[in-house]
């Protein structure tokens, strides 16, 4: 067991490691890496929670005075709403306040379209037109270097194990582990590639729906001093929403940015025949030289030969597979061998964005400054509790007579109580 240990923290500690550094670039996309959905989902609930304060002053009547509530209010309701309005309910008066911001909203930005106001409103679409192609065309030379540098591990390791040559100053398992490494990479970055196309397509749709509804949002006002509030708020509101989806843009692009790497491939494999003929050599699949189908499990191979040679005996290399990731444990996570290792957990099952970390003491660690913390030492203390007391209670005695010693040839056992009353204790 103490080997054991001793093996996992040289392991932890060797700076040197591109297979610790693969474990380490999975966790880390984990834990900073949602699905567009989750990240817009949170993005918004932070906003409602900044906006919280506000609301509640505005809503909660025991925060401030009716009067108070009504001076305030003056500026955006009309005088003869607040009466309306101070009398509904909590839930009422959000949802009125959340209205009367799309419109708000709506409205400046309609001002700012026809050159009379919104002074402070950042052009969003310029702003993504130019942020986008710039993040596309990073990523895209990301993958790139990225690619060559794993077609040059491969071809070094290719050239070592077929043709038996050495390799002068370089650990062939080394190699290996690089490889593994620039293939998660890779990955990572292709789905980065992804999310930016998406939002370029998303981006694309707001801008012309924007640009609609701005057209014909002129066509009703058009030149006139009066307009029915229900024939504009609706488009007002609707201008917010639109408005609402190019910040979202913003903020998505901005966290993909951020991200070093990408999502594990769903689309696209490795080959496991020369996973284990070559002991961990990735090379990626075409699925062009066939699929096979075993056990609802579809594999796809390198070259013709390797497809011929895995689909005789299935079992060994799936077999070889498992064992391959037991050597190295970061190709679990990049080929997906959770099936084959039951006590294992994906990290997205895990959801390490909300667990919690703890920290431990180690060889090198307690050479770091010194930090210094303010805590309450234990201290004697008493507690007074009801009085103390004690009750006596007689002590049972018997004494069993005419057992011997009686001057009469006949006797008679009698039990004698001589237990005394509780008077007399």
């Amino acid at each position: 067991m103490g080997h054991l240990f001793q093996l996992c923290v040289d392991r932890l500690l060797d700076n040197q490691s591109p297979s610790l550094d693969t474990v380490k670039m999975q966790v880390y996309f984990d834990m900073n890496y949602t699905s567009r959905a989750d990240f817009l989902e949170e993005h918004r609930r932070v906003l409602d929670q900044r906006l919280q304060p506000v609301v509640r002053e505005i809503t909660d009547s025991r925060a401030r005075t009716r009067d108070e509530l009504e001076a305030a209010l003056q500026s955006v309701f009309p005088q003869t709403e607040l009466g309306t309005f101070m009398s509904l309910t909590k839930r009422d008066k959000e949802r009125q306040l959340s209205e009367l911001t799309l419109i708000v909203t709506g409205i400046r930005l309609f001002n700012r379209e026809c050159g009379k106001g919104g002074e402070g409103i950042d052009d969003l679409p310029a702003i993504l037109s130019e942020a986008i192609p710039a993040t596309t065309q990073n990523v895209r030379t990301e993958i790139q270097n990225t690619t060559k540098l794993a077609f040059t591990y491969t071809a070094l390791i290719e050239d070592t194990v077929v043709n038996q040559k050495a390799l002068d100053g370089l650990s062939l398992s080394g190699l290996k582990e690089a490889l593994i490494n620039t293939r998660q990479h890779e990955a990572f970055l292709s789905i980065l590639l992804n999310d930016v196309m998406g939002c370029a397509q998303q981006v694309d749709g707001l801008e012309s729906q924007f640009a609609a509804r701005m057209e014909t949002l002129k066509n009703t006002v058009q030149s006139k001093t009066a307009v029915p509030t229900a024939q504009v708020y609706p488009q007002f509101i609707t201008l917010a929403h639109l408005w609402t989806g190019f910040q979202d843009e913003m903020v998505l692009l901005s966290v993909l940015s951020n991200i070093l790497a990408s999502l594990e491939p769903f689309t696209k494999g490795f080959c496991g025949w020369s996973l284990v003929v070559y002991d961990r050599l990735l090379i990626p699949s075409n699925p062009a030289n066939g699929v096979l189908r075993y056990n609802d499990n579809y594999y796809s191979f390198c070259d013709k030969q390797a497809a011929y040679e895995f689909a005789n005996a299935p079992d060994s290399y799936i077999t070889g597979v498992a064992e391959a990731a037991k050597k190295s444990p970061e190709l679990i996570q990049l080929l997906e061998l959770h099936t084959q290792f039951a006590s294992i957990t994906p990290y997205a099952q895990a959801n390490l964005r909300t667990k919690l970390t703890h920290s431990m003491q180690t060889n090198l660690s307690q050479f770091r400054r010194d930090n210094d913390c303010q805590v309450y030492l234990p201290k004697d203390a008493e507690t007074q509790t009801k009085r103390d007391s004690s009750t006596n209670v007689p002590k049972p005695s018997t004494f069993v007579a005419g057992l011997r010693g009686c001057n009469s040839t006949k006797t008679t056992m009698n039990v004698v109580d001589l237990t005394l009353d509780i008077d007399q204790t």
